[in-house]
């Protein structure tokens, strides 16, 4: 992304430039049924990726932006494997704050589901 001069809003789906247009970033598009439910459909510009082309060729670890965001805690636990101390400040503070949520929360489900 630094090569193409992209800032980070560019991976957000809810900021025009990295968004697909089409959809707006949804990855689906509506269309509405006057006297019935609307109907959704997946965006055939983006086919529900919700970023547009340029965007999408840039990876991380291989992954682009779509999908790293439809990985699930687990993939992306693996994926983020980095050892804290193999990272710089701010960095390896947020990986800390990370584990240390998922843990509270992993915890407070496991608790919920014992009753």
């Amino acid at each position: 992304s630094r090569v193409h001069g992209y800032k980070p809003g560019r991976f957000s789906f809810n900021v025009k430039g990295g968004r697909c247009e089409a959809c707006e970033g949804d990855g689906v598009r509506k269309i509405e049924m006057h006297f019935l439910a609307d109907v959704f459909v997946t965006c055939q510009e983006c086919e529900g990726k919700r970023f547009n082309d340029a965007t999408l060729r840039v990876t991380y670890q291989g992954r682009t932006i779509s999908q790293i965001l439809d990985m699930t805690v687990a993939e992306a636990a693996r994926a983020a494997a980095t050892p804290i101390t193999d990272m710089r400040g701010s960095a390896a503070q947020r990986k800390h704050l990370v584990g240390v949520l998922v843990t509270s929360v992993l915890r407070t489900a496991i608790d919920r589901a014992r009753g």
